[in-house]
């Protein structure tokens, strides 16, 4: 699942939420309670199926929820006083809402034009190169080890050549600082040619009553 919302992306495949397109500081206790809001989001989801969800099995104060609520604000930015995607439902639990906009669940990949491979691309940066953590390998002597990165934003996805001898191109132009992708853009690095695609699975807008 991949989901953007303000300036906050989350892929729940990686674990990783990014804020203004950079990884934000989320322990797997908070992640996994993002999840559940957002799963059932619009409705609030009580205090007792989070203590089931996230501790099951097990007697925790009180206060361990009231702080794991803190520290998942903390990341996406929010503000208990102002929420704008953590809403508190008084003596009952939370809910996630979207004051502002959409959110978006997207499905963001590269196809190679010899049909030989469909790349899915993950929140945050993306290497195409030789190197080994890289999304998409190239095998070529013309590619370098961290050719290029694409960066998957809640707000635009960005490709940068990473100062690669052979340079990359998009829609047969070559790139020198960084550069928007949409939907439909030809993408060349060495012997490799994909085209980008972007596709909205979902969109839809919550309203705080």
């Amino acid at each position: 699942m991949q989901l953007a919302f303000g300036d906050c992306a989350v892929d729940s495949e990686r674990h990783l939420l990014t804020g203004a397109g950079r990884p934000a500081a989320l322990t797997p206790k908070a992640f996994e309670l993002l999840l559940l809001l957002i799963e059932r989001r619009p409705n609030a989801v009580s205090k007792r199926e989070i203590y089931d969800r996230l501790w099951p099995d097990v007697i925790v104060d009180p206060g361990g929820l009231d702080a794991l609520i803190s520290r998942l604000r903390a990341a996406l930015g929010d503000d208990a006083r102002a929420p704008r995607y953590v809403r508190t439902v008084y003596g009952f639990g939370y809910a996630f809402d979207v004051a502002e906009g959409a959110i978006e669940e997207s499905e963001i990949r590269l196809v190679m034009w010899d049909g030989s491979r469909t790349v899915r691309l993950n929140a945050g940066p993306n290497f195409i190169g030789r190197g080994p953590e890289v999304v998409l390998s190239v095998d070529s002597g013309r590619v370098s080890r961290q050719h290029a990165r694409i960066d998957v934003g809640a707000e635009a996805v960005t490709i940068e050549d990473l100062g690669s001898k052979n340079g990359t191109f998009v829609n047969g132009q070559r790139i020198t600082a960084l550069t928007m992708l949409n939907d439909g853009d030809e993408i060349s690095v060495g012997p490799a040619r994909m085209t980008f695609r972007r596709t909205s699975l979902r969109a839809s807008t919550a309203t705080i009553t």
